[in-house]
């Protein structure tokens, strides 16, 4: 037979008041009980006067905390390099290109400071421009990795970095509360394989054939880059035609500023990974043209990125300067490819 509710309940009662009364008064909830008490009159006795006496120095720790620490300490991490003449010095038989983009991965994540992916506990997290700048770094090594790995399909390691660049730049060692590989790693490991396949040409000119297809290839990849370019600026552009202030123009800015810096070195490089070809004249030239556009549109380097009107006196437009040069470089490379694809036909 089931016992009722209100049994139950009373059977329970019993059991406690019958424990209470049998169970020994355990010291240890007597120490707990005295030791709370002096606490509290500790606390009222020493700790209040020690934080009404001291108050102004530990706000001042507080200052220096915030003032010191974050914008001090984001200012020494702070790196734009935009310098043109950047780039591995290699022999002939090697790949100039390859290894100025696995060198400027190890700049960008050894040398200094990779910002994109890092906590809030750092310094340099409260950056806004050059975690930017360094996506747009590592975007625009990931597609000539892939455009020089479609002109050699034979190439593994090429193939293997382009899906290592692939990787989100925003993974610390930590991601979603679950230990990750860090895209820092991720990267170092793709600088590391495109350098071998660098190696690999110098040592028995195997791996890259500098042919005209080759080159046709890596030029219409950069062109339908600096597309992406184009209209990623544009976008933005037009999101922040009815806003006052555009917060997000600095970020697009400098993303794309990144991937125009990128696209300047291996422009350069090519004319010496390329040397047959650019024997041409006006490919040569056209190629001048296009490597000034892309250095102007990397030099421009505003206090405050401005997303203004286009018919504004006061407040330039920055992204529709960076814009410009972009287009008139894609010009110049289109008209380069088609120059390549008639010395490929002759």
């Amino acid at each position: 037979m089931k016992e009722t509710p209100e049994k139950i309940i009373d059977s329970v009662k019993t059991f406690f008041k019958k424990t209470v009364k049998e169970a020994p008064l355990k010291k240890t909830a007597a120490f707990f009980k005295n030791i709370s008490v002096k606490t509290v009159l500790s606390a009222k006795e020493k700790i209040i006067p020690f934080v009404l006496k001291w108050w102004h120095w530990m706000l001042g720790a507080v200052f220096a905390l915030m003032v010191l620490y974050y914008p001090a300490g984001a200012l020494l991490y702070h790196r734009i390099d935009i310098n043109p003449p950047f780039g591995a010095k290699t022999q002939e038989a090697s790949v100039q290109t390859l290894n100025t983009l696995a060198e400027l991965i190890g700049r960008e994540t050894d040398q200094y400071a990779f910002t994109p992916n890092l906590p809030f506990f750092f310094p340099a997290a409260v950056l806004d421009n050059m975690p930017a700048f360094q996506t747009g770094i590592i975007t625009a090594i990931q597609k000539i990795t892939q455009a020089f790995a479609v002109a050699d399909p034979q190439s593994e390691p090429l193939k293997k970095a382009a899906d290592l660049l692939a990787y989100p730049v925003n993974v610390w060692h930590v991601d979603q509360w679950k230990p990750a590989v860090s895209s820092v790693k991720k990267y170092r490991t793709a600088g590391h394989l495109i350098s071998e396949y660098a190696a690999q040409e110098q040592a028995d000119r195997s791996a890259f054939d500098p042919s005209a297809r080759a080159a046709e290839i890596i030029i219409n990849h950069l062109v339908a880059d600096l597309k992406e370019c184009i209209a990623a600026l544009n976008t933005q552009i037009s999101a922040g035609e009815d806003k006052i202030w555009d917060t997000q123009a600095d970020n697009v800015f400098y993303e794309v500023k990144g991937q125009a810096y990128v696209y300047f070195l291996m422009l350069r490089d090519m004319e010496t990974d390329f040397k047959n070809l650019f024997l041409n004249e006006a490919l040569k030239n056209k190629a001048k043209k296009a490597l000034s556009a892309l250095e102007t549109a990397v030099r421009i380097q505003p206090m405050i990125v401005v997303n203004g009107a286009a018919e504004t006196q006061f407040l330039p437009n920055h992204l529709s300067g960076a814009g410009f040069y972009l287009a008139r470089a894609a010009l110049d490379l289109t008209d380069m490819a088609q120059m390549v694809r008639q010395v490929e036909n002759e």
